[in-house]
């Protein structure tokens, strides 16, 4: 009975890795803005549709970070800034 468990457990693990990893590895996105926003954003917004706020707003809150969100001012450049807020802005 334990083998089996953990035999079922390691496998979930496994499916878990391969997914996040093949998210990551993936070249399907349109845009690198699409992609910046999986890699940087997905985690806790989802989806950028429900982000409606002015664009000053979310370029502030990326570059300064929010009430519990990390500022990303210095892991991306303007221009990924500025990509995100594109990709976020054509998903309204």
């Amino acid at each position: 009975m334990k083998t089996l468990i953990s035999t079922a457990v390691a496998s979930l693990c496994c499916v878990a890795l391969y997914s996040c990893a093949s998210i990551d590895n993936a070249e399907h996105y349109a845009t690198t803005g699409e992609k910046l926003y999986a890699e940087n954003c997905y985690g806790c917004h989802r989806e950028a549709t429900t982000l409606d706020e002015p664009k000053e707003f979310i370029h502030k809150t990326i570059h300064y970070g929010g009430k519990i969100m990390p500022s990303f001012e210095e892991s991306l450049s303007e221009a990924e800034h500025q990509q995100i807020i594109d990709y976020i802005l054509k998903q309204r």
